[in-house]
Parts: C-alpha cells; structure tokens; sequence
C-alpha cells in the first residue's frame, strides 16, 4: 500500500494524477493510518478540505408569499418617508424664512471686518478703492510702456539693419 501511495503522490505533484488517484489521496490523509514516512504532506491535505469547507456557498432560503408582501410593503414605506423628508428638507431650503418683524431690509457692507449699514459711506469706501486700483494700475502701465520703449530703442535687429543701410544714428535719448 505504502509504494502505491508514493506512486499516486509522485504523480500527483507531477501534475499527472487522475480524479481516482486524488480521491485516494484526500481518503488516505484524512484516516488516522498514515504512514510516518507520509506525515509530512498531512498538512498540505488537510489545508485543501479547509479551504473546501470555506468555499461552500451558504443557503438562501427562498421567502414566502406572505414574506414577499412583507417586504414589498416595507419598501414601499421607506420610499414613501424618504419622498417625504426630501419634500421637507427642499421646502426648508428654498423657502426664506422671514420675521414678520423684519419687513424692511437692512442694507450691509462688510469692510475689513466692519459691519458699515450706511450706504453712502459704503459708495464713499468703494469710490476710494476704485480709484486707489486705477492708481495702482496706471503706475504699472507706464512703467510697461517705458519697458517697451527701451526695447524699441535697443532692438539689435533694428540695429543691424539700419546699420547696414548705413543709415542708423547711435544716439541716446536720454537728452
């Protein structure tokens, strides 16, 4: 028995092992007379039933007619009460609340952290930053028309060209 099961091993992890052969196997490492020679591939049978017991899909138990009406009617209410909540929850949202003391409304700036309620200081606020900006901004644009104007100035193709023609002049116009 012992030389037929070193055969059917040989052939089993040689990967030539038929279905017959592996059932002697799995039977022969699961009964309690292996032989010590043997031992050592115990646990690698024993892994494999593991992993065969783990593998097995559970039961699903078919519901009833009855269950089926159940649950039928449960979903109906959840998405009953969720049409609802969002019906409230878009009513809450798009709907102002207003005070019925609160009529008139109150006209805010906030400045630097100032609450300013009059609207001829927040005109005043706006104008003076307007024009500090344009300030701002005009200072910059000369300074890019200075800028270009040097380039035109100092144009070495320009140069060359006019230097060729025999017609350039170095000249500065820094007069």
């Amino acid at each position: 028995m012992t030389n037929n099961i070193d055969d059917i091993l040989n052939h089993y992890f040689e990967g030539i092992s038929t279905a017959g052969e592996d059932k002697i196997l799995k039977d022969y490492f699961r009964g309690h007379q292996v032989a010590p020679q043997h031992e050592m591939y115990k646990p690698l049978f024993d892994q494999f039933d593991q992993e065969r017991e783990s593998m097995i899909a559970p039961r699903f138990v078919i519901p009833t007619a009855g269950e089926k009406g159940k649950r039928r009617a449960l979903r109906s209410l959840w998405i009953a009460s969720a049409g609802v909540a969002a019906v409230l929850l878009l009513c809450i949202l798009l709907l102002p609340f207003k005070d019925a003391r609160d009529t008139q409304q109150e006209y805010v700036v906030i400045v630097n952290g100032k609450k300013i309620s009059d609207p001829q200081k927040a005109k005043e606020y706006a104008e003076a930053m307007f024009t500090q900006a344009c300030a701002i901004k005009k200072e910059n644009y000369q300074s890019l028309g200075k800028a270009k104007e040097m380039q035109e100035m100092y144009n070495a193709a320009k140069i060359i060209g006019e230097a060729k023609k025999g017609t350039y002049l170095l000249t500065t116009r820094n007069q």
